[in-house]
């Protein structure tokens, strides 16, 4: 369960009491397949949920001039748009890349 992976690498950055990490566990989560280049966002998407990479890669990236330019890398247990807690409408894209 994606979640469970976000717990694990919470827990082992900071540490989590067991409760901590149980409601972490207990979110309500949809899981989703992406092809590979297919967006999870696009620039200007208000956002409405998060995500955690469960397998595979994904990519932020911005349109700079008339090309993409990379922000980030995110691989599994990331939550590559965390910041839509306190953004709610996403300044770069985010992209499955494998």
């Amino acid at each position: 369960m994606p979640a469970g992976l976000f717990s694990k690498r919470v827990h082992d950055a900071v540490g989590l009491s067991p409760s901590d990490r149980e409601l972490l566990k207990a979110l309500r989560v949809t899981e989703r397949t992406l092809e590979n280049g297919e967006p999870l966002t696009r620039e200007g998407d208000a956002a409405t949920q998060c995500a955690i990479v469960h397998a595979g890669f994904l990519a932020s990236y911005k349109i700079a001039s008339d090309r993409e330019q990379m922000l980030a890398f995110h691989v599994p247990g990331d939550f590559p748009d965390l910041q839509t807690l306190y953004v709610p409408i996403s300044d770069h894209g985010i992209i499955s890349i494998g």
